[in-house]
């Protein structure tokens, strides 16, 4: 199964939303998706700055 996760709330000044999904999405590790995705796509306007944002090993970035 894949799943797509909307990433256009982390940039810019983040609100609640933007904070909640963050920290979500940082704290989801290989172990605790295995068996449920096989394939985990992050959607965001414009490339995330990675020195600032680390995604997990099992995320792929797609900038629309």
């Amino acid at each position: 199964m894949k799943l797509g996760i909307n990433g256009w709330r982390i940039h810019g000044q983040r609100t609640g939303v933007g904070r909640y999904l963050l920290n979500v999405v940082k704290n989801w590790t290989p172990e605790m998706v295995a068996g449920r995705f096989d394939e985990i796509n992050f959607y965001t306007p414009k490339p995330i700055d990675r020195m600032e944002i680390s995604l997990p090993e099992n995320f792929r970035e797609r900038v629309l």
